[in-house]
């Protein structure tokens, strides 16, 4: 790194500097801007605690010209929340960036840079879930259709350029929400940046993200027909054609999807008999520290693992089998799963399907949000316990149920009551009473005897119940702490400025000149 830390506070010296020349300030904001547009300078920025300064003199401002101090500090905001990788991100969010981002998204003036604000924005709530921050409007896609066109081109776009593989990243992110797929038929976008798809794509990067993009809108629609541009037609050719792995895996997921998530009635496999069901594991399992419990398991039953992915259309066929010919679906409650794609494809194909789901949490950190929270609202959550700080009071607010290291009993009279509930065509054997034992936080084990369909509803039910209400503690909690942050930050400002008040009063300055 060099000296880049005492280059970025000298930078924040000339900037936070009232009484310097506004032209060395712009200089300065430009060069922080440049340091920003980096991993390695939005770490330093953020690890040198700036993020709180910088918001404060950019609040102070008024926006006076495309190159004036604020316009600047927009640049720094924006490029400071795009390049921190997400444990970064998680902590630039507690400044309450997101809401200064969103100003300048929701803005049509060149001068906010509502694009660059939009891959901020994107960088810094995509693992949240279904934040409403990240829902888009007609207005914003119109305004990402002529930004991509100038990428396309290679022209700037409101003063800057931007990467087109960027770009689509950000659209691929947005289009995992529901609530956005409208809007963005409506604007056009789909059409803007997908027809390029059925033909060959200039890089990787793009067909990787433009082939993401087309599989996370058929999580929700039938993608060759809900667009003018037909979406399965050009993940057909980016299966054959596309240069790079990654496109070719998403354009197998959006084939994938269209068949299986959006299609009725369509072709199957002969089902297999009871006696030949498996426990499928989803990626991340035999990595965790489960890999000794998935030995277990192994053990006790037939298992398969999905831990690559593969471009063949004769491997996803059989992606396919392993779902529908599945007693369960045990899957790794983690952020890298949260992210991925194909996971949250093939839970919502295996729901389809009436297959049990149970998920596994092997993280004492990991805050489950997005399909993973959702899911999890409704199905066993086993929660292996790390001894991490809140991570009793988390199992509890969750819903979930702390496994030991050695707890195999337990985690496999789990799993069986789980598979006896299976309402897909393979009919299981008949339901029986089942002993299960659940660690809470007050006793080290509790025998609830469960049985029956109606039993098993009321849990649900009550189980729901404490998620939400978990949740609506949990987002209480996490604004009145981002309130704190920002009152601790103004105090701080505050007395600055009747420190440096105080000073100027005892050099005899005129009141009318502070």
């Amino acid at each position: 790194m060099g000296d880049k830390p005492e280059k970025i506070k000298g930078y924040m010296r000339w900037i936070a500097d009232d009484a310097a020349p506004l032209s060395s300030r712009e200089r300065a904001a430009f060069d922080l801007w440049t340091a920003s547009n980096s991993t390695v300078g939005a770490q330093t920025i953020l690890n040198q605690g700036y993020p709180g300064e910088i918001l404060n003199i950019f609040d102070s401002l008024e926006f006076d010209g495309a190159s004036g101090l604020k316009a600047r500090l927009v640049g720094v905001l924006c490029c400071l929340a795009a390049n921190l990788p997400l444990d970064d991100a998680e902590r630039l969010f507690v400044y309450d960036v997101q809401s200064r981002l969103y100003d300048l998204l929701c803005s049509t003036e060149p001068i906010k840079q509502p694009i660059n604000a939009l891959c901020g924005l994107c960088n810094l709530l995509n693992h949240h879930g279904d934040h409403v921050m990240m829902h888009g409007n007609v207005q914003m896609y119109k305004l990402a259709i002529q930004a991509h066109d100038s990428c396309v081109k290679n022209k700037a776009f409101h003063g800057a350029y931007y990467s087109r593989w960027g770009l689509v990243r950000c659209l691929a992110y947005m289009g995992k929400l529901e609530k956005n797929v409208e809007p963005m038929k409506d604007s056009g976008i789909v059409d803007e940046v997908c027809s390029y798809a059925l033909k060959a794509l200039p890089s990787q990067r793009i067909e990787e993200f433009v082939m993401k993009f087309i599989a996370a809108l058929s999580l929700w629609v039938d993608i060759k027909r809900e667009f003018k541009t037909d979406l399965y037609e050009c993940a057909m050719y980016q299966a054959q054609h596309a240069t790079g792995n990654k496109g070719k895996v998403y354009s197998r997921l959006a084939i994938f999807n269209r068949n299986y998530l959006q299609m009725e009635g369509n072709k199957r496999g002969k089902e297999d008999s009871v006696s030949e069901q498996h426990i499928l594991i989803l990626p991340g399992m035999v990595f965790s520290p489960l890999d000794i419990i998935v030995t277990s398991l192994k053990e006790k039953h037939k298992v398969h693992i999905i831990d690559t992915y593969e471009t063949s259309e004769t491997e996803w066929m059989k992606y396919e089998q392993f779902i529908r010919e599945s007693a369960l679906v045990l899957v790794q409650a983690s952020m890298e799963n949260q992210l991925e794609l194909i996971s949250r494809s093939f839970v919502k194909y295996a729901q389809k399907l009436g297959k049990p789901v149970v998920l596994v949490q092997t993280n004492g950190y990991y805050k489950p949000r997005d399909w993973i929270a959702d899911v999890g609202e409704t199905v066993p959550f086993l929660r292996y316990k790390r001894y991490a700080d809140g991570e009793v009071e988390a199992a509890k607010r969750l819903g979930q149920i702390l496994i030991e290291n050695n707890e195999f009993d337990l985690i496999w009279t789990v799993l069986k009551k789980a598979m006896m509930t299976n309402k897909s065509k393979i009919s299981p054997p008949t339901q029986q009473l089942v002993t299960l034992e659940v660690v809470t936080a007050e006793s080290s084990a509790n025998v609830v005897q469960v049985g029956g369909a109606v039993q098993g509803v009321l849990e649900a039910l009550v189980q729901s119940m404490k998620v939400h209400a978990g949740l609506i503690h949990n987002i209480q909690t996490e604004r009145l702490q981002i309130l704190r942050e920002r009152l601790a930050i103004v105090e701080s400002k505050l007395s600055i400025c009747e420190t440096e008040f105080v000073r100027r009063l005892k050099q005899g300055v005129d009141l009318d000149d502070l």
